[in-house]
């Protein structure tokens, strides 16, 4: 039953990273490791927060009502998600711009990560 709620956290994951290699047209600099960091929080959270829902819906399909056993997973998940949502966003932040800068002399240049580039 969870497996519908992971794939609706993870197309927004791709949506919200997709968007954001889109909106930054510039080269990707040191600043950049913080704006990642925090949309890899941004997206965690909102992550771990849908697949929570999605245990809510799996313990009320067993007679638990929906908000108690939202409620449940959210404080039983809680060090989980604290500890996922740290974690990510320090991987963003740290592993972001290296990772990106090899990916582009790799696939051919800063011109691979432009707008328009996957259409041209």
């Amino acid at each position: 039953m969870m497996l519908p709620f992971q794939m609706v956290g993870m197309v927004i994951v791709g949506i919200g990273g997709g968007m954001y290699r889109r909106s930054n047209v510039g080269p990707y600099t040191v600043g950049s490791c913080l704006e990642t960091a925090v949309l890899g929080a941004f997206l965690t959270l909102t992550y771990d927060l849908i697949t929570n829902f999605g245990f809510a819906v799996t313990l009320a399909l067993m007679g638990t009502p929906l908000l108690l056993g939202f409620l449940n997973a959210i404080i039983f998940g809680a060090l989980f998600s604290i500890v996922h949502i740290v974690s990510n966003a320090a991987v963003f932040g740290i592993a972001f711009v290296p990772l990106t800068n090899t990916l582009q002399r790799f696939l051919g240049g800063a011109r691979t990560w432009k707008k328009d580039s996957i259409f041209t």
